[in-house]
């Protein structure tokens, strides 16, 4: 078993690896004969499907370009499927733009049925802004937040995002190979000081990327207060460097289980908020911080023991912006094609 995964496994022998979940079951290796030499020695022991080369994973549409070293993930079907079950496919935004308009709490109570299948959209859009759409993360976190008793305004926001996912239902996220024999993981961490209108809490929104190619994303939002906006991006970067060190291990633990003898450089954290960067750098405490809880100065230790590294970056290439909040037009259009969101040819 894989130390970072329970549901992955490894044979340093074969360099095969092998991702289970439930009763779907992915194997990949760089030896055919050896896959499936152990596809057909699991047949002795549970009943077993081979369908293939893969072609789908967990509603996951998957296809690789073998010749140009790409691999293209995208659910164009499960949203088509989605759109025409709950009647949701005539629905078109006036632009392309994502929903803008600040959400409170509902004054009305709602009912249960209206709770209901306010909770199944929600729940239905986060399985795609988790897994593969990055670009509408920002608003159906923004939607979850209504939940427990949803309102007008929060079913018309519902709505513009399925709207918008009409549109555009066939982006994906592209793979390029890695060419350049370096394995830097990099991470881009942003948050949007007191933006929840009811709670006045603050959105925390990172990005992580492997040789320039997306890998994980977050939108959340922040357990605590934040009292300034250095104090909310520090704590962004808190939540950021746990990804960050998780992913550094795997892929550590992946480089030489599978003997790739590939460098692999200290994590970069790209932060555009200086005196954050300047807290997870300075020991002292004084009067404007020292009120921080000291969970948040774990990155402290990080830095210090050249686990991670804080660097500055310029506002207009913050990656992680658009998970803070809405964008529009061009910017989106934009942000998309520098995060490898493409439409699936």
């Amino acid at each position: 078993m894989f130390n970072h995964d329970e549901g992955a496994f490894i044979n340093p022998i074969t360099k095969s690896i092998i991702l289970c979940y439930v009763d779907d079951i992915l194997i990949t290796g760089p030896n055919p004969d050896e896959i499936m030499a152990q596809i057909n020695n699991a047949k002795n022991d549970i009943k077993l499907q081979a369908l293939g080369e893969i072609n789908t994973f967990l509603g996951i549409n998957i296809k690789i370009d073998y010749k140009n070293k790409k691999l293209y993930m995208h659910q164009n079907n499960y949203i088509r499927n989605i759109l025409e079950k709950y009647n949701k496919n005539n629905l078109y935004p006036k632009s392309s733009l994502l929903p803008t308009e600040k959400l409170r709490g509902n004054d009305n109570k709602a009912t249960q049925a209206e709770i209901t299948i306010y909770q199944k959209y929600v729940g239905l859009l986060l399985y795609l802004a988790l897994k593969t759409r990055p670009d509408i993360a920002f608003s159906v976190q923004y939607c979850a937040r209504y939940c427990s008793n949803p309102g007008i305004l929060h079913f018309k926001a519902v709505d513009n995002i399925f709207a918008y996912l009409n549109k555009y239902p066939d982006l994906g996220i592209t793979y390029n190979g890695i060419n350049n024999n370096n394995l830097l993981l990099k991470a881009y961490s942003d948050s949007d000081w007191g933006n929840c209108t009811d709670s006045r809490r603050s959105t925390t929104g990172y990005i992580t990327t492997l040789g320039n190619n997306l890998i994980s994303w977050c939108v959340t939002l922040q357990k605590s207060v934040a009292l300034s906006s250095t104090e909310a991006e520090y704590m962004a970067i808190t939540e950021c460097s746990k990804e960050v060190i998780y992913l550094q291990n795997t892929i550590t633990s992946l480089n030489t289980a599978l003997g790739l003898n590939i460098p692999i450089n200290i994590p970069a954290i790209m932060e555009d908020n200086t005196g954050a960067i300047k807290l997870g750098h300075n020991a002292e405490f004084h009067k404007r911080t020292k009120h921080i809880d000291i969970k948040y100065h774990y990155i402290r230790e990080l830095v210090e023991n050249n686990k991670i590294r804080i660097l500055y970056i310029n506002t207009k290439e913050q990656l992680a912006d658009p998970l803070t909040k809405p964008i529009t037009g061009p910017t989106l259009a934009l942000w998309k094609k520098k995060i490898g969101l493409e439409k699936y040819e």
